[in-house]
Formats: C-alpha cells, structure tokens, sequence
C-alpha cells in the first residue's frame, strides 16, 4: 500500500519532529487567538439573535470557513531554522528540488 512504501521509503519521517515542533511553536498561539475571536462573537450572536431552528445552521456555515482556516494554516509550507541557515533554502524549497 502506499502507506507501507512511504513508511519504509529512506528519510520519510526525517526532521518530522522538528517541523511539527516548530509549527506548534509559529502557529498555536496565532491559531487561539483567531478561534477565540472568531468564535465568542459568533456564539454570542448566534445565542443572542438567531432563532432557536437556525441555531445549528448559523453555526454549520461558519465552521464551514472555519475549518477552511484551519486547512490553510495546517498546509501552509514551514521551514526549519537549521536547514535555511547551511543550504540557504526552506525545507520545502528543498524537498521539491528533490523530487524533480
């Protein structure tokens, strides 16, 4: 499967826990702060003003954009300090470099 090859193909998981330490670090507090802002205004409305039958659906459209946020911050390309400082390019500058 292509689960299997990825696992048993060389550096598959090479610098994994870096990169997700350091998107931890880059994104997480930015990540809070725009779920709260987001959110405690909308429950607020949605609680306050939207009928009780509409409730779920007011909430359902902004999770909608909400959760494509969410794809964008996850997907967006990340890079490690030590690998731009000895090559001079970002990680994913390099892993596609590879692959061509």
């Amino acid at each position: 499967s292509t689960y299997t090859e990825m696992i048993l193909e060389k550096g598959s998981f090479e610098g994994a826990y870096e990169k997700t330490q350091r998107k931890v670090e880059e994104e997480y507090v930015t990540t809070c702060i725009n779920s709260a802002s987001l959110w405690v205004p909308v429950n607020t409305l949605n609680f306050w003003i939207v009928p009780i039958p509409y409730r779920v659906l007011a909430s359902c459209v902004v999770s909608t954009f909400w959760g494509c946020y969410l794809s964008l911050v996850q997907h967006k390309p990340i890079s490690l300090v030590d690998e731009q400082a000895s090559s001079g390019t970002c990680y994913h500058e390099k892993n596609s470099k590879q692959a061509i």
